[in-house]
C-alpha cells in the first residue's frame, strides 16, 4: 500500500502544481516588463549622449528607443488591466 502514496500524490497535487506554476509564470513576466522598462529608459538616456555628442545615426536610435519603451509601457500597462 506504501508504494500508492507517491502515484496518489502526484495525482491529487496536478492542479496546486498547476496553480502555482501559472502564478510563478505571471510573476517571471511581470519582472520581465520592469526589467524591459528600466533598460528602455537606459537606452533612452543612451540615445541623449548620442544626440548630445553629434552622431549621424543618433536621430534613428532614438526613434527606435522611444518605440521600444512606448511598446513596453504599453504591454505593462495591457498587463493591469
Amino acid at each position: 500500500m506504501f508504494f500508492l502514496y507517491p502515484l496518489m500524490y502526484w495525482i491529487y497535487s496536478e492542479n496546486v502544481m498547476a496553480r502555482s506554476l501559472k502564478a510563478s509564470a505571471d510573476k517571471l513576466a511581470s519582472e520581465t516588463n520592469k526589467l524591459g522598462l528600466v533598460i528602455a529608459i537606459f537606452g533612452i538616456a543612451l540615445g541623449g549622449i548620442y544626440f548630445v555628442i553629434g552622431k549621424s545615426d543618433a536621430a534613428s536610435k532614438m526613434t527606435g528607443i522611444i518605440f521600444g519603451a512606448v511598446i513596453i509601457a504599453l504591454k505593462i500597462g495591457r498587463a493591469h488591466v
